[in-house]
């Protein structure tokens, strides 16, 4: 009668202990020589195929803003006057502050409402001073910011949407 074909393997592999276990390390330690050089990527594009959109656009920000691994944080406000109330400026102003703290940020490239200069014409020429200098306390002040941060095209649509929700 034959014999069926495991039976068979599991007496040769049994016969020859040494061989089957040589048999199997050599191939993995030839393996395992190329594992040397495996490197692990975790950049957000290893994901993505070349020339995506979003690869793209990361290209983009980091030849204009000089930004590598740029963070975005967005406060949204879907009340009648948007962000430019003083609760959410306030929160605006104390979200930026704590993100300027935060290790391996530089808080010299933290943009906020907080941060950034208003520029506006005056009698001695150009006056230069911040979008929200202190705290924030009235309708009447986040209205004055509004304004100020919508005369600004370069911030409409980059630091503040044109609608002025977020």
């Amino acid at each position: 009668m034959r014999t069926a074909i495991p039976e068979r393997f599991f007496k040769c592999v049994t016969a020859r202990p040494g061989l089957t276990i040589l048999s199997v390390l050599l191939p993995l330690l030839g393996l395992s020589l190329f594992a040397l050089d495996l490197r692990k990527d975790t950049r957000a594009e290893a994901f993505l195929p070349p020339g995506h959109v979003a690869v793209e656009y990361r290209q983009t920000v980091k030849r204009i803003f000089g930004l590598e691994d740029p963070m975005l944080v967005a406060v949204i406000n879907d009340g009648p006057d948007g962000v430019f109330n003083p609760r959410t400026l306030n929160l605006i102003a104390g979200l930026s502050a704590r993100i300027a703290e935060l290790p391996g940020i530089d808080p010299d490239r933290v943009m906020s409402l907080s941060t950034e200069q208003n520029l506006a014409a005056s009698p001695d020429g150009l006056a230069i001073s911040p979008f929200l200098d202190g705290e924030i306390e009235t309708g009447e002040e986040a209205a004055q910011v509004r304004s100020a941060v919508l005369r600004m095209p370069l911030y409409v649509g980059t630091l503040v949407t044109a609608d002025g929700r977020g």
